[in-house]
């Protein structure tokens, strides 16, 4: 019997022994770094959106490797056949540096990332380099891919992009030919050489309009669409065409423009080379 209990006791030992050398060993459990997590997807936008620029900037005339450049970055709503045309470029642009100036999140599932470039343009003997600001609009799959999902609007200054983080609408039945007017007139002053106080005849509410880069010339409007909000206020989600006065690159980026209707005329409060959400 007292070998019996003698028995007993050594194996409670042992199991004891056993158990304790098991929770000692275990893996502690894993946690998801969320700040580490949210800077590896911060840096995978800025690196695209970089890259996206340099290339987007790089061209010549009769560049035939240029769609096939971009197509990595760019995704299926970006219509490069009818957004990009290159038909006036003369000479060659290259990129010396590329950098990030800002990151701005437009929606959940878009960021605008403001790069800036040192391009060089050369055409004959002349060279000329500028720096160039341009607001990449990059957007996150569900994937896990990042993509450019429209072409990049040349930014007036370094700054962060203002965003609205407001939601269009419905799409009105109104005429819209005095909105589509006063976008493009304002345009017209605000890409020219004209004295800028001329802007007070289409602007309200203390909204300041800041001058586009001097090389952005206004060519017209390619698409506008018109959403109602309260009364007498709208949003203009216009495609407008602009083209690079040096080097004669042509895009079709996509501004919003507030306005408010005031009797039988329309008057821009806030505008930004951003969609809405």
């Amino acid at each position: 019997m007292r070998a019996l209990m003698k028995w007993v006791l050594w194996f409670l030992l042992i199991a004891t022994f056993l158990l304790v050398l098991r929770v000692a060993t275990k893996e502690p459990p894993q946690f998801i770094d969320k700040s580490a997590e949210t800077a590896i997807e911060t840096q995978k936008v800025t690196s695209l959106a970089a890259a996206f620029a340099k290339e987007y900037l790089t061209y010549k005339a009769k560049d035939t490797t240029y769609e096939e450049r971009l197509s990595p970055y760019i995704g299926t709503s970006f219509q490069y056949d009818t957004d990009i045309d290159l038909k006036y470029v003369q000479g060659s642009q290259t990129v010396s540096q590329v950098w990030v100036d800002s990151l701005t999140a437009l929606t959940n599932e878009v960021d605008i990332v403001q790069i800036g470039a040192v391009a060089v343009y050369k055409n004959g003997e002349k060279t000329t380099s500028r720096i160039v600001l341009l607001n990449v609009p990059v957007e996150k799959l569900e994937n896990g891919r990042a993509v450019v999902n429209a072409p990049p609007a040349i930014s007036p200054g370094r700054k962060n992009p203002t965003t609205k983080g407001v939601r269009a609408g419905t799409i009105t039945t109104e005429d819209t030919s005095g909105i589509r007017s006063t976008v493009d007139n304002f345009m017209k002053k605000l890409t020219s050489d004209a004295n800028k106080q001329d802007l007070t005849n289409f602007i309200t509410g203390g909204f300041v309009a800041q001058p586009m880069d001097r090389f952005a010339e206004y060519q017209g409007i390619e698409g506008l669409d018109v959403y109602a909000r309260d009364e007498g206020m709208y949003i203009a989600v216009v495609k407008l065409t602009i083209k690079d006065s040096l080097t004669g690159q042509i895009s079709k980026p996509t501004y919003t423009f507030f306005l408010k209707q005031e009797l039988e005329k329309y008057y821009i409060t806030w505008m930004s080379n951003q969609t809405t959400d």
